[in-house]
């Protein structure tokens, strides 16, 4: 082949997904959009994915990041726990619906929620993780989630010994809570950091989140009336801080 001659990609099959499906998509059918993306993302997960883990443990990653590639670990993983027999093939349309409905706008609707918690009624672990997931999706979305529904969240991170997932909801609560209580926010988001700075040096997936804490711990110090401590989070996390900036900005 010259250089000259055209390259043909078959998207639907990259995307394996039939041709009807495919030209669906390409009309602007919403629902076969979001099993071609959810099929690409699957193709994309890591080695590391589809051969450690739990597919729970590759969840809670992606729920403390909502990084792409996070989120194509996670599908991998549960696409590799399907074909293993570990998940049936009810939970795996379950986890599959959801997904895809986290795609769309809004947040996951009830008659999908419901199926997802009933496909795993009875198994803690997974049960615990589908709800984590519920709540990070309506956080997504910009729904409403009040601070006992935060504290739980974190109360079930930590039952699950999940830190990535115990430092996103902490961070979040730091958020929604520091007009009431500058002070106690402020120490969240340094609790919340020091999480992620200790998984960052496990897992570079969470460099963005580092920047992004530490951004905000700064932000709180100040609101708290410590500028002494927002110039040092500033000072120690400088390069991360500058990174999440410039990435946020692209």
């Amino acid at each position: 082949m010259s250089d000259d001659e055209p390259i043909y990609l078959d998207i639907g099959d990259l995307a394996g997904v039939d041709a009807g499906t495919y030209a669906a998509a390409d009309s602007g059918d919403r629902q076969a959009q979001k099993l071609m993306l959810r099929n690409l993302l699957t193709s994309q997960a890591s080695v590391a994915a589809l051969t450690t883990g739990h597919w729970t443990d590759w969840t809670l990653r992606m729920i403390a990041t909502g990084d792409e590639q996070a989120t194509a670990d996670m599908l991998g993983s549960i696409a590799e726990a399907a074909r293993s027999g570990e998940l049936s093939g009810e939970q795996k349309a379950a986890l599959d619906e959801l997904v895809e409905q986290y795609f769309g706008p809004g947040s996951v609707g009830a008659p999908t929620a419901n199926r997802a918690r009933a496909a795993f009624a009875g198994e803690t672990r997974e049960s615990a993780v589908v709800d984590l997931y519920l709540v990070s999706d309506r956080l997504a979305s910009g729904d409403q989630v009040d601070l006992d529904e935060l504290a739980d969240a974190v109360a079930t991170s930590q039952s699950l010994d999940a830190p990535a997932t115990e430092a996103f909801f902490t961070a979040v609560t730091a958020q929604l809570s520091y007009a009431a209580d500058p002070v106690a926010a402020f120490r969240m988001a340094v609790d919340a950091l020091e999480k992620y700075v200790e998984l960052r040096d496990q897992d570079a997936i969470y460099e963005g989140k580092v920047g992004m804490t530490a951004l905000l711990g700064s932000q709180l110090a100040d609101i708290a009336g410590e500028p002494q401590a927002s110039m040092m989070l500033r000072a120690a996390y400088d390069v991360e801080i500058e990174a999440f900036q410039s990435a946020d900005n692209d």
